[in-house]
Protein backbone atom coordinates (compact mmCIF):
# COMPACT_ATOMS: atom_id res chain seq x y z
CA UNK A 1 0.00 0.00 0.00
CA UNK A 2 1.53 3.54 -0.45
CA UNK A 3 1.26 5.90 2.84
CA UNK A 4 1.65 9.46 2.80
CA UNK A 5 2.57 11.01 6.30
CA UNK A 6 2.70 14.61 7.08
CA UNK A 7 3.82 15.45 10.16
CA UNK A 8 4.61 18.78 11.20
CA UNK A 9 6.13 19.52 14.99
CA UNK A 10 9.05 21.21 15.77
CA UNK A 11 10.42 19.36 18.87
CA UNK A 12 12.57 16.69 17.53
CA UNK A 13 12.37 14.94 21.60
CA UNK A 14 8.48 14.83 21.65
CA UNK A 15 5.75 12.57 22.24
CA UNK A 16 4.63 13.69 18.89
CA UNK A 17 7.99 12.83 17.30
CA UNK A 18 8.37 9.32 18.87
CA UNK A 19 4.76 8.63 17.43
CA UNK A 20 6.09 9.75 14.09
CA UNK A 21 8.96 7.37 14.38
CA UNK A 22 6.42 4.57 15.58
CA UNK A 23 4.67 4.83 12.58
CA UNK A 24 6.86 4.67 10.21
CA UNK A 25 8.79 1.93 11.47
CA UNK A 26 5.06 -0.15 11.77
CA UNK A 27 4.23 1.06 8.36
CA UNK A 28 8.03 -0.10 6.43
CA UNK A 29 7.68 -3.36 8.66
CA UNK A 30 4.66 -4.22 6.99
CA UNK A 31 5.98 -3.71 3.36
CA UNK A 32 4.58 -0.58 2.86
CA UNK A 33 5.26 1.92 0.59
CA UNK A 34 5.50 5.34 2.47
CA UNK A 35 6.81 8.87 1.57
CA UNK A 36 7.13 10.84 4.89
CA UNK A 37 6.46 14.99 4.53
CA UNK A 38 8.58 16.09 7.56
CA UNK A 39 7.21 19.73 7.56
CA UNK A 40 10.06 21.20 9.88
CA UNK A 41 12.86 19.53 8.32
Amino acid sequence: MKVNVVYAHPAQDSYVASLHTRVLGVLRARGDEVVDFDLYP
